[in-house]
């Protein structure tokens, strides 16, 4: 998965890896692999993306970025619209 982050103003690329879990069919667990344009580690950046697909309505996704070293974790939960 490829993130192009808006958070630097003069933005960098995030690659994340998934690996495959043969226990948990209904996730995406992507990892950092590599980034262009990140001058630092320090700098915020995107490290982990966890997707889950509760059922054919429900998906959701948590972001986890880190800065200088301090993680901090997004929820965004998706709901099917009728």
């Amino acid at each position: 998965m490829m993130h192009y982050c808006a958070m630097t103003p003069d933005g960098h690329q995030v690659r994340l890896q998934a690996t495959v879990s043969e226990t948990v069919a209904d996730q995406l667990d992507f990892r950092f692999s590599e980034a262009t344009n990140l001058h630092s580690e320090a700098a915020p950046h995107m490290r982990r993306v966890l997707m889950t697909i509760s059922d054919r309505n429900h998906y959701s996704e948590q972001w986890t970025k880190t800065e200088n070293g301090k993680e901090t974790v997004f929820n965004l939960n998706f709901v099917r619209r009728r």
